[in-house]
Order: C-alpha cells, then structure tokens, then sequence
C-alpha cells in the first residue's frame, strides 16, 4: 500500500478472495510507525525472504502494488522479453497519474544505462526479473534517493555490462494518491479490466 486514498485493508482482502486462485498468497503485517509501502519496500522485503523460506518455485518475479493495474498481456509481455535476452530486469511503459490526473508516460525507449544510474524513470510496478536475479529492497530512512530506484540500480551495479529490456507498450497503470473510483474506472477505461 502507497498511501493512495480510498483503499482499505478489507477491501484488498475482499478482491483477492474472490479470485479463490491458491496460487495467490497474501501476507499481512500490521502497521507501526512505519507504515508497509512498495516503494518503502518492507512489502517486498517480506515477499522476496517469504520466497526463499519456503523455496517457492518461482522462475520470474513481478511488483504490483493493490492501487495500480496491469494491462491482461503485461505478464506475457514482460516473461516473453526476459526469456528472449539477458537481461537482469525489464520494464514495461506506464501511465503515471498523481491526483485523479494523468502526469506523463514512465519507461524511457530506448534503455539507457547512464540515465537510469542518473535519474528514475521506471515505474515499481513495471519491472519483471528472474527470481535468482532478485536483490533485497533497503530501506534506510535516507528520503534522498527512494529505495525503489536503488533496487533498480543494483542490478546495474552488480554487473557493469548489465542492461535491461524494455517493452514498448504502455502496460501499467502506476496511480498514486489517486481515488479508488478514478483508479477503476481509468483501468476500465483502458479496457485493462
């Protein structure tokens, strides 16, 4: 959860029960002072430690947070690419909305490594990787630089030849702070649901 207004806990819980799908496995921590957050990445942390616990057999990991939406291919499109070169990590394009407003398109084409150790431009809920790829979030409390672009850099950093694949489509919905009923109905829009 990032924070986005108008979802509720017992809402997240309710649409994931009606899938009944016992591949999906959901996990609860009860907030404290520091509230679980993706892009704070105690989530992921937690997901990722859950993975390697149990040895959960897992080729591929994907982020997607309760508040954003994929298009019915992104899994697809994003298994396909990683399948079909080396890359560490792949993005997919999304549309960033922020207060119930489309900002702009995230996901720069072609990739380039110099601006992405520079600048973050990939959407959390975009990227795909293999699961003996993964690297751990770190939180530090440091506001300076969101742990979510670190995750991203380190896997450019691990490797100095490393780049990452891109699909060109626009396949995420990455909506912050935006209502739940523009959220739905901007998925619906898109034909994403």
């Amino acid at each position: 959860h990032d924070g986005s207004e108008g979802v509720s806990f017992n809402k997240t819980i309710d649409a994931i029960s009606e899938f009944q799908d016992k591949r999906i496995d959901f996990s609860f921590a009860p907030s404290g002072p520091k509230e679980w957050n993706v892009a704070g990445c105690d989530a992921v942390n937690e997901g990722l430690r859950i993975i390697d616990k149990f040895n959960i057999d897992c080729e591929f990991i994907l982020h997607l947070d309760q508040d954003d939406a994929w298009q019915p291919d992104h899994i697809q499109l994003i298994v396909d690419k990683l399948s079909s070169g080396n890359f560490p990590l792949v993005y997919s394009r999304a549309r960033y909305y922020m207060h119930d407003r489309l900002q702009h398109v995230l996901g720069p084409i072609p990739f380039n490594r110099e601006n992405a150790l520079r600048n973050n431009f990939i959407a959390h809920s975009s990227i795909g990787y293999r699961k003996n790829a993964k690297h751990d979030y770190y939180y530090s409390g440091d506001p300076s630089e969101p742990s979510d672009y670190r995750h991203l850099k380190s896997f450019l950093l691990n490797d100095p030849n490393a780049t990452f694949g891109v699909v060109e489509h626009e396949t995420v919905g990455y909506f912050q702070r935006c209502s739940l009923e523009f959220s739905i109905a901007e998925t619906k829009r898109l034909g994403w649901l």
